[in-house]
């Protein structure tokens, strides 16, 4: 990826990506209107160069379409507990409500300041039992206790920070 300043002029020729997108469980997309944390880093020769601090930029990726994956994102989720100390964590209950078994569920949190701006992303994956040969599948009904974590910036330690937490699991058969 390569970074263009407003006139258009190439600033960064190569920039590394890599995005929060549930890739680690196997989904390997980002679902549409989902804010995901970006991880980015200078490259090669320009690894001297300082990054500014953006408050946002938009990634203009040359995506070609890939079969998609099939999804459900039929969940209740219940945080029980939100704890905030060198990471913001939410402990939480789900179940997952849909009507065909799954393979992996990905539950993710954005995190945002009193004013909105976008603090962090995290997620934690769950998986079927590892069995002989493969994962069993995750069934209709099946309930799971977890918590998902952001690590903070010590400067936001005593924000009163926002949440969003939700769920998308990858069908074990589409």
């Amino acid at each position: 990826m390569k970074v263009l300043d407003g006139a258009g002029k190439t600033v960064y020729p190569s920039l590394a990506a890599d995005l929060l997108d549930g890739s680690l469980m196997g989904l390997g997309q980002i679902l549409p209107g989902e804010t995901i944390g970006v991880y980015v880093c200078v490259c090669g020769t320009a690894a001297s160069v300082a990054i500014p601090q953006w408050e946002s930029f938009q990634p203009d990726f040359d995506l070609r379409e890939a079969e998609p994956v099939a999804v459900s994102t039929d969940f209740q989720l219940r945080p029980y507990r939100v704890f905030q100390e060198e990471f913001f964590s939410v402990a939480f209950t789900g179940a997952y409500t849909g009507h065909q078994p799954l393979r992996a569920i990905a539950v993710r949190i954005t995190v945002r300041e009193p004013n909105g701006n976008y603090v962090g992303s995290g997620e934690v994956g769950i998986l079927g039992d590892l069995t002989p040969g493969g994962y069993e599948s995750i069934q209709p009904g099946d309930a799971f206790d977890y918590t998902v974590s952001v690590f903070l910036d010590p400067a936001l330690g005593s924000a009163a920070l926002d949440y969003e937490l939700y769920a998308v699991g990858s069908l074990a058969e589409p």
